[in-house]
């Protein structure tokens, strides 16, 4: 299995595109008017600042992600200020 998706997570737009540079499973922001009022200044171009209440990306449901169904890896960067309840950086909605 190949690279599925990648997302930056540097989408500066005034929209809520949040774009998979592969082309393939591209996410909305959720919480957020816009990619743009959330974007900080990043260790490499921007970044997106989530509020840690209500701001995700929802991906979808990617039929090609086998999920549910094999072996799978998550790679990313998280950056965290401050820790005052459960963080789950990923989750699986139902």
């Amino acid at each position: 299995m190949s690279l599925i998706s990648h997302y930056k997570l540097n989408d500066n737009q005034s929209n809520t595109n949040v774009i998979d540079s592969l082309g393939v499973n591209n996410g909305t922001l959720i919480g957020g008017n816009n990619t743009e009022d959330i974007s900080v200044v990043g260790k490499i171009n921007s970044a997106l600042e989530f509020d840690g209440i209500a701001d995700y990306v929802d991906c979808g449901v990617a039929q090609n992600c086998g999920f549910a169904t094999g072996d799978f890896s998550l790679a990313f960067w998280i950056k965290i200020n401050n820790v005052t309840k459960s963080v789950a950086p990923i989750a699986r909605g139902g």
